[in-house]
């Protein structure tokens, strides 16, 4: 697991402190504290600092105090000051409180029943304190163990039933674990709520089973006695949930307790049933603390938080820190990941401007190279198009023009005439174009008849020495070899 879900749970008791690691879902002892004496302070500042993890504290000790009182209906906004109001008024000695809504239906015109709770202070929780402010451990909560283990024994309970395969109609249950650092604790539940709880220090050997067992029936016996009180009633059903070793399981169930069903089981038994898995050898499994500090280990917020005012400015102050450092380490993420775009993006410009340079560099080369072929060339490429094209015009109007130039090639005296080009125009408004489509199709004499003409007004022309060019007006030029055909005039 990583270190987000690594807690730390501090058990206090009367007789002792224990300090337990929840990692995941795995809970294991890191140290006790029975021993520590005046040094607790120091040695759980040192401890803190070394696990470096949130903090936790569960309270199991007998100056704990409980009463259920009834809340006037109020508004929304008043709530919290009549309620803040009423446990200052049920309990003005004490510093640290706490305030849980019931589900009891309240008597007519009342707001609400609301179970309340109260800490003395005491020695052990002055040093606890000190240890706190000295470490800079972040706290998370501080509660009640018997309040916030009644959400466990509610899921035990329906996964015992449901293993045993029978309906659950027990309102009331009991559990029973013997804690190292308290004593014998039992909490007693109406519907899932907390109803009694009691804690009874044994000055038993633990590994004597047969009397730890004995007192274990006595003071289940004395509990019941107290129930009546609450309103218990046979027909209500009573489950008893027994969390310690294999041998004082055994020798309970040979009690023969006056209850609904009996469930006697090892923590660890215990733990798979609900999803946790308590850490603990044969040697102190015995001991239920181990159980309690697993549960709370695994919840997100305490079901009870109790308040104390200078708990409260220790958690409220790095809260608050632990906020703006979050903020500031989320600041930088988004920093870092717009550096990152910005980053991509410059690269990704870079190589579309080195590939456009390549591009453009081959495309220089592949020009000159063609530029330099045409330049080669005896006739420019525009001209040897439009050459083609007039020739493609003629070809399909059956117009055959190289007979025609080779006549006139013919009877000339090459010695005094040169021809460079041929002239074509129209002496009428009609174009070239479609006179040589009349010639064509007949309608006009043929270019035979028409050269004969040609050639009996060049017999009778008196040709000029430097005769270099023949210009129409309307000009469709044909070149030949060697003058080449020049195509028509788009004017003409």
């Amino acid at each position: 697991m990583g270190l987000l879900s690594k807690k730390q749970v501090l058990v206090v008791g009367n007789d002792g402190v224990q300090l337990y690691i929840t990692d995941g879902k795995r809970t294991s002892l890191y140290e006790d504290f029975s021993d520590a004496g005046g040094d607790l302070s120091t040695r759980l500042r040192t401890a803190f600092k070394e696990v470096r993890a949130p903090l936790t504290i569960l309270f199991d000790v007998v100056e704990q105090q409980y009463r259920k009182e009834t809340i006037p209906k109020v508004s929304f906004i008043d709530k919290k000051k009549v309620v803040t109001r009423k446990l200052m008024m049920a309990f003005p000695q004490q510093q640290m409180r706490a305030f849980l809504p019931s589900k009891q239906k309240p008597k007519p015109g009342d707001g609400m029943v609301a179970l309340f709770a109260a800490l003395a202070p005491n020695l052990t929780i002055v040093q606890i304190m000190d240890a706190v402010l000295g470490s800079e451990v972040s706290v998370t909560g501080t509660g009640l163990l018997p309040v916030e283990s009644t959400t466990m024994m509610v899921k035990l309970q329906e996964a015992l039933h449901k293993q045993a395969k029978t309906a659950n109609k027990s309102r009331w249950s009991v559990l029973i674990t013997h804690h190292k650092t308290g004593g014998l604790r039992q909490i007693v539940t109406k519907d899932g709520e907390l109803a009694l709880t009691r804690l009874t220090p044994l000055a038993i050997d633990p590994k004597d089973t047969h009397a730890l067992a004995d007192e274990v029936s006595r003071e289940f016996a004395a509990t019941l006695t107290y129930l009546s009180r609450f309103g218990f009633a046979a027909n209500d059903g009573l489950d008893v949930m027994l969390l310690s070793s294999d041998s004082l399981c055994d020798r309970v169930r040979q009690q023969s307790l006056p209850v609904t069903s009996l469930y006697a089981m090892t923590p660890s038994q215990a733990g798979r049933l609900i999803g946790i898995e308590p850490i603990v050898d044969k040697e102190h499994e015995v001991y239920g603390d181990v159980m309690h500090a697993a549960w709370v280990g695994v919840q997100r917020s305490l079901l009870m938080p109790l308040s104390a005012p200078l708990l409260d400015k220790i958690v409220q102050a790095r809260q608050a820190a632990q906020l703006s450092l979050f903020i500031l380490c989320v600041a930088i993420l988004y920093m870092g990941y717009q550096s990152v775009e910005l980053f991509l993006s410059n690269q990704q410009a870079n190589s579309a401007i080195v590939e456009l340079k390549s591009q453009r560099v081959s495309l220089q080369s592949q020009y000159d190279t063609i530029s330099k072929r045409i330049n080669t060339l005896r006739y420019p490429p525009e001209q040897t198009q439009m050459t083609l094209d007039v020739y493609e015009l003629f070809s399909k109007k059956g117009l055959h023009e190289k007979p025609l130039i080779e006549k006139m090639v013919s009877v000339i005296d090459k010695s005094k005439l040169i021809l460079k080009k041929i002239d074509v125009k129209s002496n009428t408004n009609e174009s070239v174009q479609n006179i040589l489509t009349k010639l064509a199709n007949g309608e006009i004499p043929s270019p035979s008849a028409m050269f004969n003409d040609a050639q009996q007004a060049i017999q009778n022309i008196n040709i000029p020495n430097d005769l270099s060019d023949l210009t129409g007006s309307d000009p469709a030029a044909i070149a030949t070899e060697p003058a080449p055909i020049v195509p028509p005039d788009p004017d003409a």
